[in-house]
């Protein structure tokens, strides 16, 4: 019904809805391969794809209105705002510093990113 309503509207919007698509399913994957060392990151970025090839299916044969639209337009926001996470820089275990003349080695903190 709703790709019908799609195909009624002319072609440009039909293929500007298609781009649309396209294009999110890229962004998904391009992310998803990027952060493949952090896997709460890479998972985040499967669940986004997994959530736009169900509205895509859904999108064949359901009418979205109301909230139904709202949260297409939320999952099409989320795939854009993802962005990669920055690397993490190795902080140092704290280690001894040398005996001073009165008293005893103190530990170093660790050093903190930043």
């Amino acid at each position: 019904m709703a790709f019908a309503s799609r195909c009624h509207t002319g072609a440009f919007t039909l293929a500007a809805f298609l781009a649309l698509i396209w294009f999110a399913f890229v962004r998904v994957g391009r992310q998803r391969a990027r952060l493949e060392r952090s896997p709460v990151a890479c998972r985040t970025a499967w669940a986004l794809g997994a959530a736009l090839f169900v509205h895509c299916t859904n999108y064949i044969g359901l009418a979205y209105y109301g909230q139904a639209k709202f949260v297409w337009y939320l999952l099409l926001a989320l795939i854009a705002s993802q962005v990669a996470a920055p690397a993490r820089r190795r902080t140092t275990a704290a280690r001894p510093l040398p005996a001073r003349a009165g008293g005893a080695a103190r530990p170093v903190a660790a050093a903190r990113p930043g």
